[in-house]
């Protein structure tokens, strides 16, 4: 799926078990065709060419230095297209494993040192879909949220606001543009129209032609107040004063 988990970072202190235990849990995973065994997690990839696509990046991954924890190969017990729920580790940041969207059963997993350095790796993409925070402390969960550039951020949960009707859907960066869902899915089906109604309390705007010296000297000195640092003071003691 588009908003599926690309790649997984994980805060060093609980590295190792984490990664542990997502091994355990992968390999339980059952493959299979249908609806009719409610065992199945995972059916087969679409065709031949994404079961080709699995394969080389799993070799590029080997290739480049990273570790094959489970998985990494075509499903050798069943007929068609499977390619079994893959780990990768040993990873860095650059690898094409991490850095391109796979759209099969691959994710690295990655480890970092501070909250900081998590933010950067996570946004370090030319894609935005979709990210997700898990964390206990729901006030940093937000707070780490706010800085990552994902169309959508969930914390302690992924990919399930698709399916809340007024929530925004949509990517940033390389992963599209535009919302559907909620106001702004509305909005992108509208266009704007506007109206202004000038009252005529002036008679002649300082832009409208035709020019003079005169003009030209008020044009300068209003964007000389409104804009010039020299006068950031001048506000600020102003607003000081008003308080």
């Amino acid at each position: 799926m588009c908003a599926g988990i690309k790649r997984i970072y994980v805060q060093e202190g609980i590295y190792e078990q984490f990664v542990q235990r997502f091994k355990e849990q992968t390999e339980q995973l059952n493959q299979g065709w249908g609806w009719q065994h409610p065992e199945i997690s995972m059916g087969p990839l679409i065709n031949e060419g994404a079961l080709l696509e699995m394969e080389e990046y799993v070799k590029r991954a080997k290739e480049q230095g990273a570790k094959i924890l489970t998985g990494g190969r075509k499903n050798p017990d069943l007929k068609g297209y499977f390619f079994e729920p893959t780990i990768i580790t040993n990873a860095k940041q650059e690898l094409d494993v991490v850095q391109k969207e796979i759209f099969g059963p691959i994710v690295p997993v990655l480890p970092f040192k501070t909250e900081e350095e998590a933010i950067r790796m996570a946004n370090d993409t030319e894609f935005g879909l979709y990210g997700s925070v898990w964390t206990t402390d729901l006030e940093k969960g937000k707070r780490i949220a706010e800085q990552m550039t994902m169309g959508t951020i969930a914390v302690n949960n992924h990919a399930y606001t698709y399916g809340i009707p007024h929530t925004p859907w949509g990517g940033n960066k390389n992963s599209g543009f535009g919302r559907t869902h909620g106001n702004f899915g509305f909005e992108e089906l509208m266009e704007p129209h506007h109206i202004h109604i000038d009252s005529g309390k002036i008679e002649k705007e300082l832009w409208w032609q035709p020019y003079n010296e005169n003009k030209l000297k008020a044009q300068k000195d209003i964007a000389d107040v409104l804009f010039r640092k020299k006068y950031t003071k001048i506000f600020s003691l102003l607003k000081k004063f008003k308080k």
